[in-house]
């Protein structure tokens, strides 16, 4: 039947995707834990499945009933479960896309969501935490729902803090990987030799401009900005009357420059100078012939 074959290639696909999941799985009863009743649509397919599975694979795959609180009872069970592919949630009979977390973490790889507002720190919870490789300040986050694309995140502070802003509530589809710490500073676009430039801590974008061999002729200098390794982008902050604020990169940043725009006709700097000098001589000369004849 092929609502039936939707439902075991589901469940097929998310015990596979458990990060766990080791040669000879499995070699133990596996547990289907349905969080509806008995009888329902829902049971009914887990238990046709779990029967198929058991014949395929020669292990028992028992379907347990945990009903309640509109499905939380029984998603909750499976999200404290161990993440070792021997408790399966079978909470439908259609596939649906969920998140992904890789790279630095105990337990990588596509977790359910449980709740309506299921946030990041507790989806890296679930994975069992980070591991001592991680690189928190280096995650890169994307969503593909409505192709929002990557949105930056500060990890350190979601972990530290889980009522921070940043720590977003997850959408079915959303991309996560925390990488390894990456000790270097990408320098790209109008420079004379773009080049990763080892990172060193408290040096603004002009440092590894430098070490880049400096901006090139057609570099726009007052357009270059910093992507750090979170994905957040700063520029160079302008004031009056004072220095600019220049980005300072994390390891694992990136600097562009961009090219001057060619559509716009170049000004005449020097023409322009001495148009403002003659306009600052003309009203110096009307204040000394104003003070002069009062």
């Amino acid at each position: 039947m092929r609502w039936a074959t939707r439902l075991g290639l589901s469940i097929l696909i998310m015990a596979l995707a458990l990060p766990a999941l080791a040669q000879g799985w499995p070699n133990r009863p596996v547990r289907i834990v349905v969080p509806f009743g008995p009888g329902g649509p829902a049971d009914i397919y887990a238990r046709m499945v779990g029967q198929e599975l058991s014949e395929v694979l020669k292990q028992q795959f028992v379907v347990e009933n945990k009903a309640g609180a509109g499905g939380t009872i029984g998603g909750d069970i499976v999200a404290k479960a161990p993440p070792d592919g021997y408790t399966i949630y079978g909470g439908g009979n259609s596939l649906v896309i969920n998140p992904t977390l890789t790279g630095q973490v105990q337990f990588p790889g596509q977790y359910a969501l449980l709740t309506r507002n299921e946030r990041l720190s507790d989806l890296i919870a679930q994975a069992g935490g980070l591991t001592n490789e991680a690189y928190a300040a280096g995650i890169q986050f994307y969503r593909h729902k409505d192709k929002e694309g990557r949105i930056g995140i500060d990890l350190p502070l979601v972990l530290e803090d889980s009522a921070y802003h940043d720590n977003l509530i997850l959408a079915g589809g959303d991309s996560i990987h925390i990488p390894e710490y990456n000790p270097v500073v990408r320098v790209q676009g109008a420079v004379n030799a773009p080049l990763a430039v080892t990172w060193a801590e408290g040096k603004n974008m002009d440092f590894y401009i430098a070490s880049a061999g400096g901006y090139s002729r057609d570099a726009d200098k007052g357009r270059a900005y910093v992507t750090q390794p979170s994905g957040k982008v700063e520029s160079v902050n302008r004031r009056f009357l004072l220095p600019d604020g220049k980005p300072v990169p994390a390891a694992g940043g990136t600097i562009f420059v961009p090219e001057k725009d060619k559509t716009k006709p170049a000004g005449n700097t020097l023409q322009i100078l001495a148009t403002a000098a003659t306009i600052i001589a003309s009203l110096a000369t009307i204040i000394i012939v104003a003070r002069q004849n009062p």
